[in-house]
C-alpha cells in the first residue's frame, strides 16, 4: 500500500467514522477529516513530497482520545483510521 493510500483510506474511515457518530463525537471526526484532505491536497501541490510527518502524527494522537469517546462502530473507524494514519507514519519513516 502506498503511503497516500494509507491516508485515502484513514480518510474514508473518519467519513464512515462521521455518519456512526454522535454529535460531540462527529464534529471532533469532522475537524480531523479536514486536516487529512489537507495534507492530501497540499501534498500534491507543494514540492516537499507527501503530507508532513508531524501532522499525521497529531491526527493519530487526536484519534486515539477520540477513540475512547466514540462507540460503537463510530470507535471502530476511529481506530481503523488511526491505524492507517499510523502505517503512513511507518512508510514514511522505513521507505
Amino acid at each position: 500500500m502506498g503511503e497516500a493510500d494509507s491516508l485515502e483510506r484513514a480518510r474514508e474511515e473518519l467519513r464512515r467514522a462521521s455518519d456512526a457518530a454522535d454529535r460531540p463525537v462527529q464534529t471532533q471526526v469532522d475537524s480531523l477529516q479536514e486536516g487529512l484532505a489537507e495534507e492530501l491536497d497540499g501534498a500534491r501541490t507543494q514540492d516537499d513530497p507527501g503530507p508532513k510527518v508531524d501532522r499525521v502524527s497529531e491526527v493519530a494522537e487526536k484519534l486515539a482520545g477520540l477513540e475512547d469517546e466514540a462507540e460503537g462502530d463510530a470507535a471502530e473507524r476511529i481506530e481503523e483510521a488511526r491505524e492507517y494514519c499510523l502505517a503512513y507514519l511507518r512508510e514514511r519513516t522505513e521507505g
